[in-house]
């Protein structure tokens, strides 16, 4: 079975309404240690209507001089959502975030209530460790001895992916690899050097369809 966004995303979801001044929205990032909060309905609550970025912060307030007590996040937030549902496949919300040029997904049921968020490191740490784990599975009788890329640019051998992927994991969990357009580099990089190794293995085994 696929892994999908409900198996993985981020359920507990720090959340502001657009009337929430700016520098709360602050002070909450850095009391959750996050980037990024999702805007909900002042009404009901459980609707987005919205997301305001620490990048929001820092160039529509900071940059022009203005003050985060006065101006609130409905003066900053992107109106402009992209939501996924939970149902969606890991791949599938790749392939939405790349198209879309966001680091992140609002989840919301069938109806538009908000039940998690995915970011594009969740994205990143997941498929590092599904293809260290499939390359060790999958390839490791193939190739007992791993190899280094050959010289000609050729693909990995099994168990060089696999170190390769645990590598990346290891980068992400340290902080750092960089997201967004390298980010998505890497995660095309190693899944197109498994295809490469075996597509075989990758049509029987994988939880991520070929792209």
């Amino acid at each position: 079975m696929p892994t999908r966004l409900k198996d993985f995303a981020t359920a507990i979801v720090a959340v502001v309404e657009p009337e929430t001044t700016a520098m709360v929205a602050a002070q909450l990032m850095r009391q959750h240690h996050i980037g990024a909060l999702v805007v909900v309905d002042a009404e009901q609550k459980v609707t987005p209507v919205g997301i305001v970025t620490d990048r929001d912060l820092v160039l529509a307030l900071m940059a022009e001089g203005l003050d985060p007590a006065i101006f609130t996040v409905g003066d900053i937030m992107s109106v402009e959502l992209v939501l996924a549902g939970p149902d969606m496949d890991a791949m599938g919300a790749l392939k939405l975030m790349r198209m879309q040029r966001v680091r992140r997904l609002v989840v919301v049921d069938e109806l538009r209530r908000l039940v998690g968020i995915v970011s594009l490191e969740d994205l990143l740490e997941l498929v590092a460790r599904e293809l260290a784990a499939l390359a060790n599975r999958q390839l490791a009788s193939r190739y007992p001895t791993p190899r280094d890329l050959a010289p000609d640019g050729g693909a990995l051998g099994g168990g060089a992916l696999a170190a390769q992927a645990r590598h990346l994991e290891h980068e992400l969990k340290a902080g750092r690899t960089a997201a967004g357009a390298a980010g998505f580099q890497l995660l095309e990089h190693y899944f197109a050097q498994f295809v490469a190794e075996s597509p075989a293995a990758v049509e029987r085994a994988t939880t991520f369809p070929p792209v």
